[in-house]
């Protein structure tokens, strides 16, 4: 393993002298005696770290980072073979009072206060393990538990990285250490936002992360994190829903991410291109899982009573969109990111709505092409969330139908989207801005853009297969725009109640 192979290297480059005041500590021994992958190595040493770890990047060679000067955290960045995998990189820190055992009593979980020492000689085993909060103990017993209440009030983040360590263990975590959280969960709120994301990102990341989701929420710290969902409990939804709307979202984060964890078995043949989609960012299958959590947060913003004294909520996925937007930044994501996150709530509701048409008049092209066009790298996304949403509703028995016609309509979707290259729908455009500009005496603005997606839907259908085809159909289209015979105004805007009409 590449970690052991490091730890080997740094004992020959390091004097023996300063070996015995070297330790590996933390995850990297955890994860050793779990027979765990090693993701990075981190050390604390009994000296000078900025003095040892510039002599170890010269002679390594690595790179030398100064993490922290006023704590003295450095990190080496050893330089990777030709051809060999990226090199793990190795944190040094001082260590924290005169023997480990003062240092290892000051981490968070008594499954990182494990520590082994890299003294002895060349040809000699780590010496024992350091193990003074019993953490080995809690190895065995699968559950994760503070070092001290006093631990996880210096370091707020700790309250929510509990949970993340439990998920990615398949751990649990022991009653004290939860109503320690539960008492001091006002304090995430002190905590860097920057970190509060990453914590969150890794949690929603690991697999059968619902069970770890529903307990953060029992002990508020859900609630502390995003306010925002205090105004979906209870809320009732009609009679299309058997749980109300927290409870409904929920479940759905459960069904995206047994459709996620399953390989999306149940779409096949299309369960592949799915499965490539989804791992073609890093954080996609968060922001995924966060949409499907998140996906109602606007229907406590436009819930009203209609003639037959149902609740309805209109409009309820752009107002979403805007929630979450803010949520987004106040956890400092990136643009990217949260642009992502607010188009899955915003869009979620189309491939019902087009379900909807599909199951009143044969659903034309156009409105596929629009679809996908409009959604480009979302759309796939948008799907999947459309599919957990809709199992998520729950029946009278309370069991949730998987089967019936939406689940074979986005089959019929993404057969069309993983098949349409032979259409021309991903091949360079037939003609551009400047072209509509120069050949028809047009304005630059946004009119331009809806006229190129008119020739591109034009061209997926069939009716448009060359430059010559593209220009001729604008001049037709132009003429008939001219005379007011065209039904569908080209330059609206729908509105919340015409968002999808628009798109047939």
């Amino acid at each position: 393993m590449a970690g052991h192979a490091a730890v080997r290297k740094l004992r020959t480059l390091v004097a023996w002298r300063e070996r015995e005041g070297l330790y590996l500590v933390g995850g990297a021994v955890r994860d050793a005696i779990l027979d765990r992958p090693v993701a990075d190595l981190d050390f604390v040493f009994r000296g000078d770290v900025r003095t040892l770890c510039e002599s170890l990047a010269q002679e390594w060679p690595a790179r030398f980072v100064l993490l922290n000067e006023a704590w003295g955290m450095v990190r080496l960045v050893p330089e990777a073979s030709p051809g060999s995998e990226q090199a793990l990189t190795l944190d040094f820190t001082p260590m924290r009072g005169e023997e480990i055992e003062e240092d290892l009593r000051q981490r968070d979980f008594t499954l990182n206060a494990l520590a082994v020492s890299l003294g002895g000689g060349l040809d000699e085993e780590p010496q024992a393990l350091e193990d003074p909060t019993g953490g080995i103990e809690d190895l065995e017993r699968r559950r994760v538990r503070m070092v001290h209440p006093a631990r996880l009030r210096e370091d707020p983040v700790r309250l929510l990285r509990a949970f993340r360590i439990a998920c990615a263990l398949g751990f649990t975590i022991d009653g004290e250490t939860l109503e320690t959280i539960r008492s001091e969960k006002e304090r995430l709120l002190l905590a860097a936002p920057e970190r509060l994301r990453e914590e969150v990102f890794k949690l929603l990341a690991c697999d059968r992360s619902h069970s770890h989701l529903v307990k953060l929420d029992e002990v508020g710290l859900l609630s502390t994190l995003f306010p925002e969902v205090d105004a979906l409990r209870g809320l009732e939804q009609g009679p299309h829903h058997e749980l109300d709307a927290w409870k409904h979202s929920l479940e759905a984060f459960r069904e995206a991410e047994e459709l996620i964890e399953s390989g999306f078995v149940g779409l096949s043949p299309w369960s592949q291109d799915l499965e490539k989609w989804l791992r073609e960012e890093t954080d996609r299958v968060s922001l995924l899982k966060m949409a499907a959590l998140f996906h109602d947060l606007g229907k406590p913003l436009v819930a009203a009573s209609g003639k037959d004294t149902e609740v309805h909520f209109h409009g309820h996925e752009d107002r979403g969109a805007q929630v979450v937007g803010g949520m987004a930044r106040r956890l400092r994501m990136s643009r990217r990111d949260e642009e992502c996150l607010a188009s899955l709530v915003e869009h979620h509701m189309w491939p019902l709505h087009l379900h909807r048409m599909a199951s009143v008049q044969k659903l034309s092209e156009r409105a596929k092409v629009r679809f996908f066009r409009h959604l480009e790298n979302q759309a796939l996304g948008c799907l999947i969330l459309a599919l957990a949403d809709n199992a998520a509703k729950g029946s009278p028995s309370g069991a949730m139908d998987k089967s019936g016609s939406f689940p074979d309509f986005v089959k019929t979707l993404l057969h069309f989207d993983c098949t349409r290259d032979a259409a021309g729908a991903r091949t360079p455009p037939l003609v551009n801005g400047h072209d509509l500009i120069r050949v028809f005496g047009l304005e630059p603005g946004p009119r331009i853009g809806r006229l190129l997606e008119r020739v591109h839907e034009a061209r997926v259908e069939g009716r448009v297969k060359t430059r010559e085809d593209a220009l001729e159909f604008l001049r037709e289209f132009l003429e008939m725009e001219d005379k007011g015979s065209r039904k569908e105004s080209l330059d609206g805007q729908p509105g919340a109640s015409k968002k999808y009409i628009n798109y047939k």
